[in-house]
């Protein structure tokens, strides 16, 4: 993606400097959200020459992106997580007592 934004003619040029600070959160996103952000951004230079104002949307483009791909998988852990949580309230836990465990469980007592 910096190489397309630095391919790209503008009043003034880019400097690699400019973009190095954006290459963690590019290498942190998935390739649908770098094809997204790619979209949004080609509609932006059309319309926008200064280098400064593409670089701040850029910047808040890979923000936006890396919320959501941080929120996606949040959701899918979270979905995951009770999935395997209803399984762990199912299971048979027996009583323990102050001299260790009986040998028999405590549910077929009661």
């Amino acid at each position: 993606m910096g190489s397309w934004l630095a391919s790209r003619s503008f009043c003034e040029p880019l400097t690699r400097n400019e973009l190095d600070k954006f290459k963690y959160v590019v290498h942190k996103l998935t390739s649908e959200n770098c094809a997204v952000v790619a979209v949004k951004l080609q509609s932006i230079t059309e319309e926008e020459t200064s280098t400064a104002a593409i670089l701040s949307a850029f910047e808040k483009l890979l923000e936006e992106q890396y919320n959501i791909q941080l929120m996606e998988s949040n959701v899918k852990r979270a979905k995951e997580t009770t999935i395997i949580g209803k399984r762990k309230m199912n299971r048979v836990c027996p009583e323990l007592l102050p001299p260790g465990r009986r040998p028999t469980v405590s549910f077929i007592l009661n």
